[in-house]
């Protein structure tokens, strides 16, 4: 089975360099739920919705392009893991393909302080990444054996370099090729 690499984080953990750069540099298609969040932003800022229809509507079309296309490469943040790590896991199987969850390890200080280097329309509001971080490396071990899937934690904190974190992941992804199980 072919597998498809789920990168999950809290926002700004560092998901989008590692999956970025990993997609580009061996040629694999790429999706991220934010694609499917940023054109509902102008609806939020102006009262229109609130955060969590938001999300919903963003989810529900981000799901219906991956059941029409096989992606290599996903990225979600972790917003509602518990539903959207599952629900990625279904369409994969029923796509033949099998998933190997990367999450992007930074604490919610690290996160809080990138997300505050952003262009303010790019920030993520103070509640939705505390939100997130409530689900930490416990819990992905957990739903890890739930949904049967490799599971790999990628160093991301301000200790390392964003080059240091990808060297430390393609090694990683070595190890998983090496006893076969990518």
């Amino acid at each position: 089975m072919k597998p498809t690499f789920v990168f999950i984080g809290i926002s700004c953990s560092g998901k989008s360099i590692l999956s970025k750069r990993f997609a580009t540099g061996h040629a694999l298609s790429r999706i991220d739920v934010i694609d499917f969040v940023l054109p509902y932003v102008p609806a939020l800022d102006l009262g229109e919705m609130t955060s969590q229809e938001m999300l919903d509507f963003a989810y529900r079309e981000f799901f219906e392009e991956l059941e029409k296309e096989a992606y290599d490469v996903i990225e979600i943040a972790s917003d509602d893991p518990e539903t959207h790590v599952p629900q990625i896991a279904r369409i994969l199987k029923t796509q033949g393909r099998r998933m190997m969850l990367i999450f992007t390890d930074a604490s919610l200080d690290e996160c809080m302080a990138r997300n505050w280097e952003r262009p303010p329309e790019k920030q993520v509001p103070y509640e939705a990444m505390e939100h997130q971080a409530e689900f930490g490396r416990a819990f992905f071990l957990n739903l890890r054996n739930r949904i049967d899937c490799m599971l790999m934690y990628s160093d991301t904190s301000s200790a390392r370099t964003p080059d240091q974190s990808y060297a430390q992941f393609l090694r990683v992804c070595g190890e998983f090729k090496r006893f076969g199980l990518l």
